[in-house]
Order: C-alpha cells, then sequence, then structure tokens
C-alpha cells in the first residue's frame, strides 16, 4: 500500500484509514507492507505488527511542492507530477517482494505505478472525488483553471487506468459512475470506520475522570467537533462560533473545537473552548456529551461520526455530513444549522444506537470488504487472460 504522509503514527482522516485498513488486512492473516512519503520536516520511522511492516521514506519532491503550494504557483494537487520519478523506485519494489496488490491511496501516485511488473492488480483507493474536493481551494493560484483541468487528467488516469478502484462513500461510487464510466466490478465501496477495539463508550468512573482532565463542569453539556486545518472543517468550525454557539449563550452548553482546526482559531464567544493540542481524541470524546458535525462541504465521508459513535456520543450532523453514514439515520440527530441548537438540546448521553449495530463501523469490516475486493479483481483478470 502506496500513501502520502504519517503512517507509523496517524492522527486525522485519510492517515487512519490506510493504517486501519492495513493492520486490519494484516490481522486477517494478509501479508501488508504500508509506505508512506513524507517531506523533511518530518521523521522518519519504521513499525512492525505482526504481518504488517509499515515504512516512512523522505521525498524531496514533497518538499518543493509544499513550497510551489505555499507560493500560490503549483498547487499540491500536481503531485503525480511530481512523484512519478519515483516510478522506477516502486516497481523495483514490488518485483523484488512480489506483491500480489499494489494499492495506493490518492491519486499522487497515479503516474508512479505505470510500469509496474505484468500481472500485478493495482489498486486505486479514493478517499475523495479530488477535482470536487479540491475545486474551491485552487482559487488564487496562478492559472487556476490549468490545475483543475490537470487533476481532473490526474484523477481520471487513476480511474481508468488501474485493475480496480475503491470509494467511500456511495456518493464517490456515484460520481465515478456518472462521469468516468467505472462500476463494478472493478469499483468497491469501502466505507471509514473506527477502531472498535478502542473507541467504546466509557464507564462512570472513566468518563469522571475524562471531564476532570478537561475542566468541563458536571452541570454543563459539552458538543465537540475535532478536525484537521483543511478548509471544509474550517468552515464548520465558523458556523459553530458564528451560528451555534450564538444560539445557545446563556445554556448551560460549552461548544469545543478541537485539534488543528482550532489552531488560530478566534472565537471570542464565553460559551466557546478551542483546544489546539490533543494527544488522545479518544479522551476527549469520552468527556464530551455530543458530538456536532456542521460540515457544508467536502468529499468522501467524516471518520469523526464513527469515532464519535464507537465512543458512545450522540452525533448531530448536517444532511452533507452524513455522506456515507445514511444507515444509521435513526440514530444521528441531522438538520440544517439552524437545527443544530435544539438538536444539540434534544440530544442524550450516551448514543442510543445499539454496540453491534456500531461495530459494523469498525475497520475490521471495512477491510474484509477491502480483501473481498481484492479477490475478485485478481479473478477478473485471471478470466480476462484467459479469454
Amino acid at each position: 500500500m502506496l500513501a502520502t504522509g504519517r503512517v507509523v503514527e496517524p492522527l486525522f482522516g485519510g492517515e487512519l484509514r490506510y493504517f486501519h485498513l492495513a493492520d486490519e488486512l494484516a490481522r486477517m492473516g494478509h501479508t501488508v507492507e504500508l509506505h508512506g512519503w513524507l517531506s523533511r520536516n518530518h521523521k522518519i520511522q519504521t513499525a512492525r505488527h505482526g504481518r504488517l511492516t509499515i515504512v516512512e521514506h523522505h521525498a524531496a519532491a514533497l518538499d518543493l511542492a509544499q513550497v510551489f503550494h505555499r507560493l500560490r504557483l503549483i498547487p499540491a494537487c500536481e503531485l503525480p507530477a511530481w512523484l512519478a520519478h519515483l516510478g522506477p523506485v516502486v516497481a523495483e519494489m514490488v518485483k523484488r517482494n512480489r506483491f500480489d496488490i499494489v494499492h495506493y491511496e490518492l491519486p499522487w501516485w497515479s503516474r508512479a505505478v505505470d510500469d509496474l511488473p505484468p500481472k500485478t492488480v493495482v489498486v486505486y483507493g479514493a478517499q475523495n472525488i479530488e477535482s470536487v474536493w479540491w475545486e474551491p481551494r485552487l482559487k488564487g493560484f496562478f492559472r487556476a483553471e490549468t490545475w483543475k483541468r490537470r487533476l481532473l487528467e490526474h484523477e481520471r488516469h487513476a480511474l481508468t487506468s488501474t485493475a480496480g478502484v475503491v470509494a467511500c462513500s456511495e456518493q464517490d461510487a456515484q460520481w465515478m459512475d456518472e462521469r468516468v464510466g467505472v462500476r463494478p466490478p472493478r469499483l468497491a465501496i469501502v466505507p471509514n470506520g473506527f477502531d472498535a477495539r478502542r473507541f467504546t463508550p466509557p464507564d462512570g468512573s472513566r468518563r469522571a475522570w475524562a471531564r476532570r482532565k478537561f475542566n468541563f463542569n458536571d452541570h454543563e453539556k459539552v458538543t465537540v467537533f475535532i478536525g484537521a486545518a483543511v478548509e471544509h472543517n474550517v468552515r464548520a468550525a465558523r458556523e459553530i462560533c458564528e451560528r451555534i454557539a450564538p444560539a445557545t449563550e446563556g445554556e448551560a452548553i460549552r461548544h469545543v473545537i478541537a485539534g488543528r482546526v482550532a489552531r488560530g482559531m478566534k472565537c471570542g464567544r464565553a460559551n466557546v473552548s478551542c483546544i489546539e493540542n490533543v494527544s488522545d481524541v479518544l479522551e476527549l470524546l469520552q468527556a464530551a456529551d455530543v458530538a456536532i458535525n456542521p460540515m457544508l462541504s467536502g468529499s468522501g465521508s467524516n471518520i469523526k461520526i464513527a469515532e464519535a459513535l464507537g465512543a458512545g456520543l450522540p452525533v448531530v450532523t448536517t444532511e452533507f455530513g452524513m455522506r456515507g453514514y445514511e444507515a444509521y439515520g435513526a440514530w444521528l440527530g441531522v438538520g440544517s444549522i439552524e437545527d443544530f441548537p435544539e438538536l444539540i438540546r434534544k440530544a442524550q448521553w450516551p448514543n442510543p444506537a445499539p454496540r453491534e449495530e456500531v461495530e459494523r463501523l469498525g475497520w475490521a469490516a471495512s477491510a474484509r470488504k477491502l480483501s473481498e475486493h481484492y479477490e475478485n479483481l485478481i479473478k477478473l483478470m485471471a478470466s480476462q487472460e484467459a479469454e
């Protein structure tokens, strides 16, 4: 499995997805190597968990990509071109280890896997529809329209040149079908999930300890929104500050914005707390009363919903934010931003969803779907060769 970002100590979003899918595949008995490439301002590590080997590498191309992105000259979504030179490295790795499957996450590797050994089953793991996710982020870049067109070309290449494709939501799969003609059996939906071994509802003493750690008062209802500092999370945090928090002023409700999205956040409201550094997301979830997800944009699906359900929290979300979790609608508070204050007032800890239903969102279930997809693709390729 090829990725960019932290793979030994994942923190958010895509990093958690490819780490846990790789880990669960290894627990199932597959031999898995997960390789992550980082810029040089990050330390690199290696780790081994049973049949899973994790290796991090430095790539100078990622440093250059960061520089040009910050200068607003070349956006980071041009990474397929930046990482193409690693093609021989990847090909040698595959040849040496005789991998049956090469699975890359995000389209950044689409040009680096074009010359792999014959009979290698290549799978593209799409965490988002990148051309949709990036469109608002390209505003202000020199030659923005050029970068939009090139990103769509890179994404189409990833979708059409591989043996198989993995989407994480029905909405993304529908886009792939309608826009590019990618559908089963080449396409499978492998939803985002949570670590069901760790994320469990706390007992009374654990919950009391967690609330003391974060200085939450017993009489207040605490909502929590956790996320990385990406545009759609920043927008959601602003909705909390500008629309949700004002509507609950004077009530015993505290809104917590946590994670990298809280860095530099200046809300200026007494009923909003920003926690930039969260060493353990689970502790914060176990201390809170309600998880809120005021998402209005983005793509893919929000792992934060699965983790909140796993920790026993009731969840209030927009309809847009529940992408991929439609089957859990009966146990979610769903409404517009204007509905959030009342939905928060009504939400009661713990979440009413039965644990057996919640565990269907565990990464183990997602990995089983991914493993089945691999097996189907191998059979499909064999039958095509026989023809």
